[in-house]
């Protein structure tokens, strides 16, 4: 290809001729649930899991991203992900993705609905404690 391209990859992913790494989050439209994972190419990631090829995310399509960062290797971006996927890491994120709610960008953020009420021992169905 002339000039370099790498197909539709955003230009601002490479910095001085070497592939930058994003660290993401995904949405379920489905049921709400979060998926966090890394790649050097957003838009192709993103198309695999919407297309279901990934076997995580295959059942809970379709997903959109509601959060992205740079990182700048490979290794970061898994340190990254791995700390979102952490303790700490979920809560940074329940506090930056409800900042966006408080902004009034909705499209990024969905509040998941109310479990629905668990069966009480009356009802004769065994309680489950989380």
């Amino acid at each position: 290809m002339q000039g370099g391209s790498r197909g539709f990859e955003s230009p601002r992913l490479h910095q001085r001729g070497r592939v930058m790494w994003v660290v993401y989050v995904l949405r379920s439209l489905k049921n709400g649930t979060h998926y966090v994972g890394s790649t050097d190419n957003l838009e192709r990631r993103l198309r695999e899991h919407n297309s279901g090829k990934s076997k995580y995310t295959r059942h809970v399509r379709p997903l959109e991203l509601v959060y992205n960062e740079a990182c700048g290797e490979r290794l970061e971006a898994r340190r990254r992900e791995r700390y979102l996927k952490s303790g700490q890491g979920r809560e940074f994120l329940k506090r930056a993705l409800g900042r966006a709610v408080a902004a009034g960008d909705k499209s990024r953020v969905r509040v998941p609905p109310a479990p629905p009420a668990r069966p009480t021992k009356a009802e004769g169905l065994p309680l489950t404690i989380e």
